[in-house]
């Protein structure tokens, strides 16, 4: 898989605590999630962004996958 994006500052990348799982959740983000254990206001975490009425922002992701049938 190839993953492009423009103008996320962050890619994250996470799984569940469960070795019974089996996947990354690849996400790219804008602003910063909580700390662990610590909960933050949402316009002071760090790169979140605050948009005016009827102002808009675009953000692009593109996911390309790649087949590798045939080989070893």
């Amino acid at each position: 898989m190839t993953m492009k994006m423009t103008d996320f500052p962050y890619l994250c990348l996470w799984t569940k605590e469960d070795e019974n799982l089996s996947y990354l959740c690849i996400e790219p983000f804008q602003g910063l999630p909580d700390i662990l254990n610590q909960k933050q206001e949402l316009l002071q975490k760090e790169g979140n962004i605050s948009l005016k009425s009827n102002e808009s922002k675009t953000y692009e992701v593109e996911l390309t996958f790649n087949s590798n049938k045939g080989e070893s």
